[in-house]
């Protein structure tokens, strides 16, 4: 004795007669549509978040530029300042011959 199975799944598990009467057809038709609606809005926000992201990272690396040449002149500026003070302080006590 012999037993056969004809065993399906997915797509061909589906009896797509029934499926694809005129009115269901149509009702999927409809909802393809606003699918595809949905993806293509979702389509154009990536795109526009991706340009916004590449404004975002050109404007961080110029505001690190300028911070960092902010920076080195604040630097250049206390040693400036330091060695004038230096300069007074060393002047002064000379003045007064306390060196």
């Amino acid at each position: 004795m012999t037993i056969e199975f004809d065993w399906k799944s997915g797509v061909a598990a589906k009896d797509w007669s029934k499926v694809a009467k005129k009115g269901q057809v149509e009702t999927m038709e409809i909802e393809l549509k606003k699918l595809y609606d949905t993806v293509s809005a979702i389509h154009e926000e990536m795109f526009y978040l991706r340009e916004r992201d590449e404004e975002m990272q050109e404007l961080n690396k110029e505001t690190n530029s300028k911070m960092a040449t902010l920076s080195f002149f604040s630097l250049l500026l206390c040693l400036y300042v330091a060695g004038l003070q230096i300069w007074h302080l060393k002047s002064f006590f000379e003045s007064k011959k306390l060196l």
